[in-house]
C-alpha cells in the first residue's frame, strides 16, 4: 500500500514537471511563451450585447454583460448539459486490489442535477476568462493547468454572465454520474470495462490530452469521466469517507492522460493537492 501511494505521488509529480519542458537535440529547453506588444495592442475588443433573457435546453439564462463570443460558447455548454436523475447507489470499491481510499463501500443518495457531457474546454475557458493557462493547447482540448481556485474564479464569472448557479460536483455526484446514474451497468470504468475504449490514459495518450468526446461515452452519454484530465470536485479529502475532512486537500477524480489502470476506476480517489495546485493533468467539469 505504501508503494502504491509513493508511485501515485511520483506519477503526479512527473505530470507537473514534464509538460513544462520540451526535448530537442539532446537537451531540455523551456518553450517560448513570448507575445509581441504589437499583437497585444492590435487585439480587438468585442462589444457587449444588451442584457436579455433566453431559454436554452430548458434552462432560463439571464445574459448579463456578455459578448457574442461568450454567448455562443456558453450556449453550447448549456446545450451539452445532461440531466442526471437522482437515485441511490453503492459508492466505493472493496475488491482485493482496492486502495484504502476507496473503502468502505457504502450507500449514497443523490438528488437530480445536470452535468456537462464534456470536460470544460479551452474554447469555453478562453471565451469566459480571456486567457488560456493550458500546457497542451487546442480549443477542443480540456483546459488543464488550472487549480481549484482557478476553477472557482471561472465559475463565479460564468454565473455572473448567466445568472445561473454552476458549480463543481460533489464526490458523491461525480461518482454517481461516472457510474452511469440510474442507467448504470456496473462497469469498472466510466462507460465500459475496456479502458482503451473509454479513456485517454498512460498506455494510449501519447502523454498528452485529446479532444473531448473522442472516446466512447458512458450510459448517460457523458464523455471522459475516465481519463484525459483529472476533475476537481467540491469536497475536501476524507480517508474513509467518514473521517474528518482535510481542509488543505481537495479530491480530484477520474484519472488522466498520465494515469495507470488502477487510477482510472470510477471509484478511485486522488487527493494530494491544495486548492492552489496547477498541473497539466488537472481540469474540471461543471454541474448545475
Amino acid at each position: 500500500m505504501t508503494y502504491q501511494i509513493f508511485f501515485r505521488s511520483l506519477v503526479m509529480l512527473l505530470g507537473i514537471i514534464l509538460p513544462s519542458l520540451s526535448w530537442g537535440q539532446g537537451q531540455i529547453t523551456r518553450p517560448s511563451q513570448t507575445t509581441s506588444k504589437k499583437s497585444q495592442s492590435n487585439k480587438k475588443v468585442e462589444p457587449i450585447l444588451p442584457n436579455s433573457t433566453e431559454t436554452i435546453n430548458g434552462i432560463t439564462v439571464n445574459w448579463n454583460g456578455v459578448t457574442q463570443n461568450q454567448k455562443s460558447a456558453i450556449s453550447c455548454l448549456l446545450n451539452n448539459l445532461v440531466y442526471v436523475q437522482g437515485g441511490s447507489y453503492m459508492m466505493g470499491y472493496d475488491n482485493s486490489d482496492a486502495s484504502k481510499d476507496e473503502k468502505p463501500v457504502h450507500p449514497e443518495t443523490v438528488r437530480s442535477f445536470r452535468i456537462d457531457k464534456f470536460e470544460v474546454t479551452q474554447k469555453l475557458w478562453q471565451a469566459v476568462m480571456g486567457n488560456n493557462p493550458s500546457n497542451f493547447t487546442g480549443e477542443n482540448l480540456p483546459v488543464d493547468n488550472v487549480s481549484r481556485n482557478d476553477c472557482q474564479n471561472f465559475i463565479k464569472k460564468l454565473n455572473r454572465l448567466t445568472g445561473l448557479n454552476f458549480r463543481l460536483p460533489t464526490e458523491v455526484e461525480w461518482e454517481y454520474a461516472a457510474r452511469g446514474g440510474n442507467k448504470s451497468k456496473g462497469y469498472k470504468y466510466s462507460g465500459g470495462d475496456t479502458l482503451n475504449n473509454v479513456a485517454w490514459y498512460y498506455n494510449n495518450s501519447g502523454q498528452t490530452t485529446h479532444p473531448v468526446g473522442s472516446k466512447s461515452p458512458n450510459e448517460l452519454g457523458i464523455y471522459d469521466m475516465t481519463g484525459n484530465v483529472y476533475e476537481w470536485t467540491s469536497d475536501n479529502y476524507s480517508s474513509d469517507y467518514n473521517s474528518p475532512r482535510n481542509k488543505e486537500s481537495y479530491v480530484h477524480r477520474g484519472g488522466a492522460w498520465i494515469s495507470l489502470n488502477t487510477a482510472s476506476r470510477v471509484s478511485q480517489r486522488e487527493y494530494f493537492f491544495s486548492p492552489t495546485t496547477r498541473s497539466s493533468f488537472l481540469g474540471f467539469r461543471l454541474v448545475l
